[in-house]
């Protein structure tokens, strides 16, 4: 049985790690907030006190926010800073740039330890039902080895070849098309709204019908209800992921033009206060776009003029 670290407990971490257990691997978890690996360590992890207490993974699962983080963790002066054997493989899941993928693979190359990028699709509840979408690129014989584990955090596995920005590549282009589906419901929604229709009647129509798909079956009902109090995906990282996907797009002589209004109505949500509520937010900035009157918001005291 594989021995498995994992590196990130956030809301789609804690999930992750909670399958790794539940299919019986033997899991080390580290996380900053040392408190969040509290409710793992009841369930029989190893909780590390540092990177340190890592050294002997067969597998490590990173799930970090953002490039920086993401370096700040992994690297020290573009040098490998995981201390990890070679062969081992690290599973990188978090949605960074092409570019540091890149910088990533070259660290883990000279050390002899295997760099997948393996970001993931899905929302909390599917990392903790261990039901989520993995893309993974990198050394075919590292996948293999990673395999058993990222079957357990995961309903599917689609592979994208050897290079491991290539996954990156993939999963930014999969946030566009739902950062853009998610734009297009909010004002479609608002302009039923406006002409008279109930939301519930038009969300039937629409997963009923012509988009009978996960992005619409399960974001349409937060939309109709312009239900975005608790972030499944931040609004600030819906917009982080935007501007990676626009970066990546640039770099090979690709455009992705439909970014410019959702980053626009992104940072009108982002000022508005809605920088940690979910990325649903946008329905809500679509309704007083249309001059509705948003949903009252139960924590409108902490929305207001709020400043990331």
């Amino acid at each position: 049985m594989l021995k498995v670290g994992f590196v990130g407990l956030g809301s789609m971490g804690i999930g992750m790690a909670e399958s790794l257990l539940r299919a019986g691997f033997q899991v080390t978890v580290y996380n900053r907030t040392a408190s969040k690996a509290a409710p793992l360590r009841a369930r029989g992890a190893i909780v590390g006190e540092s990177l340190a207490d890592l050294e002997g993974v067969d597998v490590l699962c990173t799930m970090l926010s953002d490039d920086a983080s993401v370096s700040a963790v992994c690297l020290n002066g573009g040098a490998l800073s995981l201390p990890l054997r070679p062969g081992a493989v690290h599973l990188s899941h978090s949605t960074i740039s092409p570019d540091c993928a890149g910088s990533l693979a070259a660290a883990h190359s000279s050390t002899g330890v295997h760099y997948v990028g393996a970001p993931v699709m899905g929302r909390p509840d599917r990392a903790a039902a261990g039901a989520l979408s993995i893309i993974a690129a990198g050394p075919p014989e590292a996948i293999e080895t990673a395999r058993p584990a990222m079957e357990a955090m995961s309903a599917r596995i689609f592979e994208m070849g050897e290079d491991p920005a290539m996954a990156n590549f993939a999963k930014l282009g999969m946030n566009y098309m739902l950062a853009c589906a998610l734009a297009a419901m909010s004002e479609a929604f608002a302009m039923a709204r406006k002409s008279g229709i109930e939301p519930d009647a038009f969300l039937e129509l629409v997963t009923g019908s012509l988009f009978n798909a996960p992005a619409y079956t399960v974001y349409g009902p937060l939309v109709a209800h312009e239900v975005c109090e608790t972030p499944g995906f931040k609004t600030v990282l819906g917009l982080k992921d935007l501007e990676l996907a626009v970066k990546a797009a640039e770099s090979i002589g690709a455009g992705l033009p439909m970014a410019t209004p959702i980053r626009k109505q992104m940072k009108t949500a982002i000022e508005s206060g809605y920088a940690d509520r979910d990325w649903t937010s946008l329905a809500r900035m679509a309704a007083r776009s249309a001059g509705l009157p948003a949903k009252p918001d139960p924590d409108s005291s902490k929305t207001q003029n709020k400043d990331r």
